[in-house]
């Protein structure tokens, strides 16, 4: 008996074991929920259930995926929407799947209902031409603050809105500001009054320039007036009213032009509102020459198209000479002064002043402009005889004044203590040797100074020029300059620097290139030096009146220039 419950036993074990080895056979899932609609961002659980072929409900690990890109699921059937669109969810125990359809929307936000609006201001008084901003806010119905698209509108002609409420009142008149979200609105009344008119600034005395003049018959004569603001700014374009105290002896026209037509003399005035100054005019029958034997001086102004317009009549050796210009485009040298000095000529020459050739001259405006460092500069054209010389030295310097635009150096940012006075050489650069005694003068907005000749001279910021070395120096480059006086009689000066040890040879040719005389041939250290010839040949005979060359022979470099030899 023992035996045989033993030996059941053991069987009903086996038994037991053998049924917990049989593996469990998923034959469907199910996924709650099976169809579902969902906005991005919301987060939602789906479960999955398990049978087995019998329909009995197993546990099972499920794996979770998402077909299309509308968003993720964690392990934990946990499902988060990110994209709108149409996908699914899919539930899957090896090769066995359940899917459920999800729709996901994009989030609607409800508009607010906008209940009222406040305008401001609600009103105010403009005048044409003023600008003013309006602004706006809109509330639900319990009042509270809610974002809205504010419409801007103008009711009646009265001027224009901006989408940001900005106003321009444009007409005078009544009128209303409104703004607007759908059918909700709010007014602001707006008075628009015609413009008052600016008030016109202070100005300081207006001055006329040139303060006298002496003219014969048929002589023209350019007047100008600067007209200046309380800070000394030049106003331009002012427009100023000519008239003569005497009408008999001239006439004058809207540019200041003054034609003389009549012996004796008249003033000159110029208004500016209630400002005025007077010039004193002489007009004789014809030019009066000095009592003495002082040389003349003759001055034209060559316009752009090559035509001469002579200025005023002749002037000799210690006159002060007012320069006009003519209104465009000369009027930038409006002012310009020269003080002829006593014996600074040997011999009688004319002046044409010009426009230089660097200068750059607007077709449209004939306003001038210079390039680089220049501020201003003139062109002065010095002939003897009918021939030109350039550059034209004097016996004695000469005083120029040159005038030059406040405005110009405050929109530039200079100080006109910094300007200087200085020549213009062939290759464009700016040179201040031979100009002395430079002063400037703020109240007058001009620059004045000592000049030894006359050729291009020009104003610019010190600081466009390097420091020169001193006299006792090295001098910089091998340079033959311009002999002094130009033309000259009995004799001139020839200056001339090199930088190195070299025989240096200096040599006069006539016209024709014949050898007139050596002046220097001998072996010369660096420096700085000059020579002198009093106009004759090898044999000392004087020679005649005409025009020559000098050459410089340095190593083996050269240089020449010419010279004026006058009776």
């Amino acid at each position: 008996m023992k035996r045989f419950l033993t030996g059941v036993f053991i069987m009903l074990l086996m038994s037991t074991l053998s049924f917990a080895q049989e593996e469990v056979v998923i034959n469907s899932i199910t996924i709650s929920p099976s169809e579902t609609t969902v906005t991005v961002g919301v987060t939602l659980h789906f479960i999955a259930v398990t049978y087995d072929t019998e329909g009995n409900e197993v546990e099972a690990v499920i794996t979770w995926s998402v077909g299309g890109d509308i968003g993720e699921i964690n392990a934990d059937g946990e499902f988060t929407a990110l994209l709108a669109g149409s996908g699914t969810v899919v539930a899957s125990f090896g090769e066995i799947t359940a899917q459920a359809v999800v729709t996901v929307n994009e989030v609607v936000v409800d508009e607010p209902v906008v209940a009222s609006i406040t305008i401001s201001p609600t009103e105010a008084t403009v005048v044409v031409g003023e600008e003013i901003k309006f602004t706006a806010a809109a509330y639900d119905a319990e009042e509270n603050e809610v974002e809205a698209e504010i419409t801007w509108s103008v009711e009646g002609e009265i001027g224009e809105i901006k989408e940001d409420g900005e106003f321009t009142a444009l007409l005078a008149g009544s009128g209303t500001v409104v703004a607007s979200v759908g059918e909700v609105t709010a007014q602001a009344v707006v008075t628009v009054n015609e413009s008052e008119g600016e008030e016109e600034p202070e100005l300081q005395p207006i001055e006329i320039f040139p303060d006298e003049a002496k003219v014969v018959i048929d002589e023209t004569v350019q007047f100008e007036v600067t007209v200046k603001d309380a800070e000394g700014v030049e106003i331009e374009d002012a427009v100023v009213e000519w008239s003569l105290s005497n009408p008999d002896i001239g006439t004058i026209d809207e540019n200041g032009l003054f034609t003389a037509v009549a012996e004796g003399a008249t003033q000159v005035i110029a208004t500016y509102g209630e400002l005025f100054d007077e010039a004193e005019v002489e007009v004789t029958a014809e030019e009066q020459p000095p009592s003495t034997d002082a040389n003349s001086v003759s001055i034209y102004r060559q316009l752009p198209n090559g035509n001469l317009v002579k200025f005023g009549s002749k002037k000799y050796e210690g006159d002060k000479i007012t320069i006009g210009g003519l209104p465009h485009p000369f009027n930038y040298l409006n002012g310009t002064k020269i003080l002829l000095t006593e014996n600074c000529l040997s011999v009688d020459i004319t002046i044409t002043i010009k426009i230089p050739d660097f200068a750059n001259i607007d077709e449209t405006t004939d306003d001038v402009s210079f390039e680089g460092d220049i501020l201003t500069a003139i062109t002065f054209e010095v002939t003897v005889d009918g021939e030109v010389v350039s550059p034209f030295y004097f016996d004695e310097p000469v005083e120029l004044t040159v005038p030059f635009k406040l405005g110009l150096l405050n929109n530039l940012g200079i100080d006109p203590e910094d300007l200087g006075l200085f020549f213009v050489t062939d290759t464009g650069e700016l040179d201040g040797s031979g100009i002395d005694d430079v002063v400037v003068d703020p109240e007058a907005d001009d620059i004045t100074g000592d000049v030894e000749h006359f050729s291009d001279i020009a104003v610019a910021p010190k600081s466009a020029v390097p420091t020169l070395v001193e006299d006792d120096t090295i001098p910089e480059g091998f340079a033959l300059s311009q002999n002094y006086p130009n033309p000259f009689n009995p004799e001139t000066v020839i200056p001339y620097r090199i930088t190195e040890t070299a025989n240096v040879k200096i040599t006069i040719y006539n016209v024709v290139g014949q050898h007139v005389k050596t002046l220097v041939n001998e072996l010369t250290l660096s420096g700085s030096y000059s020579v002198t010839w009093n106009g004759t040949d090898e044999a000392g005979r004087q020679l005649n009146s005409g025009l020559y060359f000098y050459r410089i022979q340095a190593g083996t470099s050269t240089q020449t220039r010419k010279l004026m030899l006058m009776k």
